[in-house]
């Protein structure tokens, strides 16, 4: 009998659980809905602190350890790194690849992000034991206009241990024409932190930009940043400036 009345229990919880899981799927997409059902393309996301800067002739195989950015400041959960992409958009369709990020090698990537038919895509790892189990994800948001011959698109990617806010256009910082987007996790897996050892500056946590097999041509040129923030100033900024009166 109490046996049962245990298994009863469990199996309630579970329906419990699987209620709020739905629950938050329901209310995580009419807050997307809310956010992202017309895009204000004249708007700007302000940048923090800058906490790195880097002028590169293509960033195609750089490798940042986060140990040579500057200390982030007290009370920052989020950094922002911005980068630039330059190639032929409409010479191909198979992903390619623009940011890793991994702690202390690549067989520990566990968060990568790709461009593919106009917008983002990101493919999300959730364990940290053989086989690697991962998962991707693409945005249906159009992020990047495909346009006939080379253009160059600048990238900011805000990330946090559960959240993305994606930022994209072009390198002319006078043309206020932006486009956005944002990922309902962040660069955490459900069995580990990183995001901490990315504040940290630990050694072993690292960017690596670019693809080592790319479908096309590409460089990764101008300038690599990266910046700090605060998640609940950024999603105050966003429900002011972008949301309300958008």
């Amino acid at each position: 009998m109490t046996y049962g009345i245990v298994k009863q229990t469990i199996n309630t919880d579970i329906m419990v659980i699987n209620r709020l899981r739905l629950l938050a799927i329901i209310v995580l997409s009419l807050l997307a809905i809310k956010l992202f059902s017309q895009d204000k393309r004249d708007y700007i996301t302000p940048l923090g602190k800058n906490l790195y800067h880097k002028v590169v002739t293509d960033a195609n195989g750089m490798v940042l350890p986060l140990s040579d950015i500057s200390p982030v400041s007290s009370g920052k959960d989020g950094l922002t790194v911005v980068f630039s992409l330059r190639t032929n958009l409409s010479s191909f369709s198979k992903p390619l690849k623009l940011l890793s990020f991994m702690y202390d090698n690549e067989s520990n990537t566990f968060v990568e992000v790709f461009y593919h038919n106009g917008t983002l895509s990101f493919r999300r790892r959730v364990n940290l034991l053989l086989p690697i189990l991962s998962y991707d994800y693409e945005l249906f948001d159009p992020l990047i206009d495909i346009k006939s011959g080379e253009s160059t698109t600048v990238i900011s990617l805000f990330f946090t241990s559960y959240f993305f806010w994606i930022e994209t256009g072009g390198p002319n910082i006078t043309v206020h024409d932006k486009r956005h987007s944002a990922v309902f996790f962040g660069i955490d897996i459900p069995t580990y932190t990183f995001m901490n050892k990315f504040l940290q500056r630990d050694i072993k946590a690292k960017l690596k930009f670019g693809d080592p097999n790319p479908p096309v041509v590409f460089t990764m040129p101008s300038e690599v940043d990266i910046y700090e923030f605060n998640y609940k100033d950024l999603k105050n900024e966003l429900q002011t400036n972008f949301c309300d009166n958008n």
